[in-house]
Parts: structure tokens; sequence; C-alpha cells
């Protein structure tokens, strides 16, 4: 009856070692009740920016700072991206509202998505715009660092520069 008990007790305590040791992301969750689609779903401010070490939020704030929204639609299996916000250029200000696509390969480690051709409240021609890695007309795929219920942290490199972005709802 006592080694029986011992049994189980060691039992559940692998098994619990086991599920909160085989988190997803590598800042977390452990664990979590919620689809990845699920939790990535809302919207979002950009709260942190950094390329290379040094941070660059106050020029993405200043000259940008979109909201970004990711949303399912499980009826069609479509994920949506919507970018939206202003974008400075020069003196210039246009108004972004924009639609693309979004994916998940890897297993859902990575996000790939892609921004169309904007729309401008500007009625002349729209210039490119963009602060890599959130810019028009590429495919970009991030990897995902951390995602919680209200929290998306990503990591993204191109060639010599790699870039830390942590958005929040």
């Amino acid at each position: 009856m006592k080694s029986e008990s011992i049994r189980n007790i060691f039992a559940l305590v692998l098994i619990l070692f086991t599920v909160l040791g085989c988190g997803r992301y590598e800042e977390g969750p452990c664990i979590s009740f919620r689809s990845v689609k699920n939790r990535l779903a809302g919207q979002y401010r950009i709260v942190f920016y950094e390329k290379n070490g040094q941070n660059v939020l106050p020029e993405w704030k200043e000259n940008y700072d979109w909201k970004i929204s990711f949303s399912n639609d499980p009826e069609n299996d479509e994920c949506n991206f919507h970018a939206n916000g202003k974008y400075l250029i020069d003196t210039a200000l246009y108004i972004l509202d924009q639609h693309g696509r979004y994916e998940m390969p890897l297993g859902k480690m990575q996000i790939s998505y892609f921004l169309n051709t904007p729309y401008s409240s500007n009625t002349s021609v729209v210039p490119v715009y963009g602060f890599y890695p959130f810019v028009q007309n590429q495919t970009i795929v991030v990897d995902i660092v951390r995602l919680t219920n209200d929290e998306l942290w990503i990591a993204h490199e191109s060639g010599n520069d790699v870039y830390e972005i942590h958005l929040k709802e």
C-alpha cells in the first residue's frame, strides 16, 4: 500500500516536471490551455524595440507607432494581419490602414507575415515606408520568443542586424 502511494506520487512528479519543462517559447509561458493562434489574436502596441542592442523605440514612436493586429477566421482558415497608424516621411504625414496575411510555420515557433501595398489618406503616390522588420511588400519571418494572453515578443535577424521587439495588448 505504502509503496503504491510512493510510486503514484513519483509518477505525478515526473509528469509535472515533463509538462512544465517543455515550454514552447524561450521566455514562456511554460504551459497554456489556449491555442497559439488564440493567444496571438488581438491588437498590440510596440513597447520595446531594439536593433543590434540599441533602443530604437523613440524613433519608432516618433515616425510610426502603428497598432498591429492578428485575427483568425476559423471558418475560412484565414489568418489576418493588420497594421494601422501613422508614418512620417520627411515632413509628410501618412495614415496607414493596411491588411495582410500571416502564417505560423515551423510548429508555431515563428510568424511569417506580408503587408500588402498600403492605403493612405494622402491622395498622392504613397512612398515606400516601413521600419524593418515592418515593411511593405516583403514576406518577413520572425521568431516567437514569448507569447502570453497579452504579450508577444519576437526576434528577427537580417544580415548582420538583430531585432528584438516586444508587443503588448
